[in-house]
Formats: C-alpha cells, structure tokens, sequence
C-alpha cells in the first residue's frame, strides 16, 4: 500500500508545471542602465547583492561649457592698423610697412626693392637721462625708431629719426645705417598692389570640467585669443579674397570656438611679411601653453596673389627640381651668416654630424650641402618676405643643443632668381623691382 502511495505522488510532481522564474534585478538593470530613475524592485528579488543604482548626472556650474567672448578694455578693441608706404631711402626705391594701435606702438619694417636685407623698425626703450647719447633722442621733436639687422651688420646705433609722427607721409633720415652717413627718407602712404588692412584681436574662453584617474572632477579654463584680419576697404581686394582676410563675426566666433585645445592657453599671433606688388604673404603663429605645463608653437604661413584672387604655394613658384640648388644656398648661410655660424663652431656635435659627409665630400660647403638636402624642410612651412625666402629649420637636425628649437635662414631675392619660375607672380615681383 505504501509503495502505491509512493508511486502515485511522484508521478503528481513530474507532471505537474514549474512556477515562474522571477527575473533577478542584476538582469534588469542591463537593458535599462542609462535609466534616470530605478526600476521597482522584483516582487520575489534573490537573495544577492543589491542592485547597483544608475550615478546621478553631476551638477555643473552655471558657465559650464559656456564660451564667454571678451573684447578686452576700449584701448584693447582699436585695430591694428597696417600702413604701407613706397618712397626711397637714401635715393633708392623702398617700401616700408608699420603698423601701431596707440601712436606711442609704431612699429614694423623696411626693405630697398634693389635687394638687400629687410630691416625691422621698433620704438626705442625708454630713454636713461644718465646717457647723454639717449638724452638728446628724448629730446628730438619727431618720432624716432631704432633699426636692426642682425645677420648682416651690427644695427645698434641706427635709427630713422622722422619729423613728426608717422602720418600720410613719412620724411626724415637715416643715421648709422650701412652707408655710415646720413640718408633721407622720403616716403608716402600707397596702397598700389597692396592690402590696406587692420588687425583685430579677438578673444574667447570656457570653463571645462575634467575627472582625474580618482573619479575627482577638476574645473578648468580654456581660453583662445587670435588676431584676425579685417579690410577697411574690400572692394579694393578681389572677391574670393575677402572671407579669408575680412572674415564675418560669425566666422570670426566659428574660428574661435574650432581653435585652442583642452586645458590649454592659445593664442595666435598674425605678422604680415610682403604686402607689395600683388603680392601678399603672412605668417601666424600658434602658441599653445598647457595650464601648469610646457608651450608649444606651430606656424601657419599662406601667399596670395593679389591680382588674380588665389592662394599660391611656395613651392610652386620654383622650377622643378629646385632641391639640390636650394639645398647649395642653404649651406652657404649655414657656414657664413653670423647667426647659425656661431652655433656651429660652439656646438662639438657639429663636426661628428658633418663627419660622414665629409669622408664623401672632401668640400666642406659640399658636405654641408648634401646634409642639408637630407633634412630639407617643407616648403609650405617657407614665406616669402619683403627681402628673400625664409625657411625655418630645427636646431636638431644640425647639432644636439637645443633640439627642439628653429632658426631661420634667408635666400635673398638675388640668389634666389635663378630658380624662380618665369611667367609667375613671383618673377613678376622681381621684375617690378628691377632683379629680373
């Protein structure tokens, strides 16, 4: 009798049907882990670990994300603005570029169309009453302006002492320069084959939040600050110029919010290098200063014709296969501008670089010709200026101090001439100037 019992009551639990798994919270929770608010908790839950709960959205600060563009004080908002003169100096053609914001900034450059180097002009220091030679500058009625070259002549005590302050003309002298004798400046503004530009300085920051390895968040300021070029004239500048060098506010605030990077000060600074003869070429530089850390600098540089309205390559206005020729001046300068030329003889890494090309090249200008066309830099990071073409080139590639560190070497117009391309908007410069 019991044995049918037995028999009958495991047949019941065979047939009859499992209850309803409950789904554990942990699976839940999968499919719906960006959920803002919990599920409700499973009528039968296991007995395990609780559910972990979704993190709440952290509270940002009012200005998170935020971009807060500053203009700066009423004296920071005035452009600066770009003049450009043609006249002659010391009886020959020249051109001269200055620029100032406040009539107490004038600064800027010159250069003789004949050839020759291309010399800066900035404002003298404040002068020292103690100095008789600085005492009787303080005391000159007009403006004065020191000039430099370093590569060619010692520039120290040359100047252009004007009469007035720079206007719609400019007319003075030239003492201490290289011909060692005064030489009059006689020059007016002209803006035939030129830009007549302003620089606008514009500026934009945001406050950023960033969590560390530890889950802390951190806030922090990234701020951008450009020099953008704006015409006070555009219809004097062909058309598909004008956004480039006259860009809208709304492209001015797009160019902003694109540029700078994360946690990072970046500023970029705009010098304009030839706005002569339908030509115009400019150079901005990048600085990028990590907040509590080391800067880095990039350089941008662009040509354009102004005659025709387009961008132009630097290489583009060389023959073909121009390497090995620019490579020969290069070493030229290399081994006789005053400038690398003291590195090089300071530096004992030198001779060990060189040491490998000398033992095929018994010249030495050879050998630091064939040294140089190895490391030869990109000519889109070259700019044409008022006196020649300028290449950067890196320290590293030459000697070991400094690595990281450029220099610039300059190929003068004259040397340069015989691997300029005919028929282009350079050798029509060149032409114009009389070194064709």
């Amino acid at each position: 009798m019991l044995a049918v019992l037995a028999a009958a009551y495991g047949a019941a639990v065979q047939l009859a049907p499992l209850p309803a798994s409950t789904p554990r919270a942990e699976s839940r929770l999968v499919h719906d882990s960006t959920a803002t608010v919990a599920p409700q908790t499973p009528p039968h839950p296991a007995p395990t670990t609780p559910a972990p709960q979704p993190t709440p959205e952290p509270t940002r600060p009012a200005d998170f994300y935020r971009p807060v563009f500053d203009q700066g004080s009423p004296a920071a908002r005035r452009p600066r603005v770009l003049h450009h003169y043609v006249g002659t100096v010391g009886g020959q053609p020249a051109t001269a570029l200055l620029e100032w914001q406040n009539p107490d900034s004038v600064s800027g450059s010159f250069y003789l169309h004949r050839g020759g180097p291309e010399y800066s002009l900035t404002q003298p220091r404040p002068a020292d009453p103690t100095t008789p030679h600085l005492h009787q500058r303080r005391r000159h009625p007009g403006q004065v302006l020191e000039v430099a070259d370093a590569v060619n002549w010692d520039a120290a005590n040359s100047e252009w002492r004007l009469r007035g302050r720079p206007g719609a003309t400019l007319a003075g002298t030239w003492r201490g320069g290289p011909a060692r004798r005064p030489q009059a400046v006689v020059m007016c503004e002209d803006y035939t084959g030129a830009v007549r530009l302003a620089i606008q300085t514009w500026r934009v920051h945001g406050r950023y939040t960033v969590t560390d390895s530890r889950g802390n968040e951190h806030s922090t300021v990234n701020k951008v600050q450009y020099d953008l070029m704006h015409l006070p004239t555009p219809s004097q500048v062909p058309a598909a110029l004008r956004p480039l060098l006259s860009p809208s506010p709304a492209a001015r605030r797009q160019l902003l919010l694109g540029g700078g990077e994360f946690d990072c000060i970046t500023s970029q600074t705009l010098t304009v290098q030839l706005n002569d003869f339908d030509l115009f070429s400019y150079e901005y530089e990048e600085a990028c200063s990590i907040i509590g850390g080391a800067a880095d600098e990039r350089y941008r540089r662009a040509l354009l014709d102004l005659r025709a309205g387009r961008w132009l390559t630097t290489a583009s206005q060389l023959l073909p296969g121009y390497e090995s020729y620019l490579s020969r001046l290069m070493a030229r300068h290399l081994l006789h501008d005053m400038y690398p030329r003291t590195h090089l003889r300071t530096d004992d890494s030198w001779p060990q670089r060189l040491r490998p090309y000398l033992a095929t090249e018994h010249d030495t200008l050879r050998a630091v010709a064939c040294l140089v066309e190895e490391v030869l830099p990109d000519l889109d990071e070259a700019v044409y200026t008022g006196a020649g073409l300028a290449l950067d080139c890196w320290w590293g590639d030459f000697i070991e101090a400094f690595p990281r560190d450029h220099f610039t070497l300059l190929i003068p117009y004259r040397e340069l001439r015989p691997l300029v391309r005919p028929g282009t908007p350079l050798a029509r410069m060149l032409r114009a100037r009389k070194m064709w």
